[in-house]
């Protein structure tokens, strides 16, 4: 199984007969399967956009894969979307815990 499949999980039950385990739901604390370092969707889903002064200039609110790094899409104030490089050349994550992203050229895609 690749990437894009997404993730592999086997299970082995020791106590509990297989028919008994399909169609049932498993939950899985995310600190357990994240790569370190790694930053997935529902960490920056509804993060509040800024740019380097600190303006709010809008919120996360959807991921495309575009190949490489993907792209977030923005919805600004007024409602239109721009798109901003999943790059940290584009965007500063430093901040991501507070729910935070800086654009760092918000301007180029206004």
């Amino acid at each position: 199984m690749n990437r894009k499949d997404g993730v592999q999980l086997v299970l082995t039950a020791h106590e509990v007969p297989d028919d008994q385990l399909q169609g049932a739901w498993i939950y899985l604390d995310s600190e357990l399967w994240a790569e370190a370092g790694s930053l997935y969707f529902y960490q920056i889903q509804g993060a509040t956009v800024q740019d380097v002064s600190g303006k709010t200039r809008g919120t996360v609110v959807d991921f495309l894969d575009a190949g490489g790094s993907g792209v977030l899409v923005v919805q600004l104030p007024d409602g239109q979307e721009i798109y901003l490089p999943n790059h940290t050349d584009f965007v500063n994550f430093e901040r991501v815990g507070e729910g935070i992203l800086v654009a760092l050229s918000i301007e180029d895609f206004l």
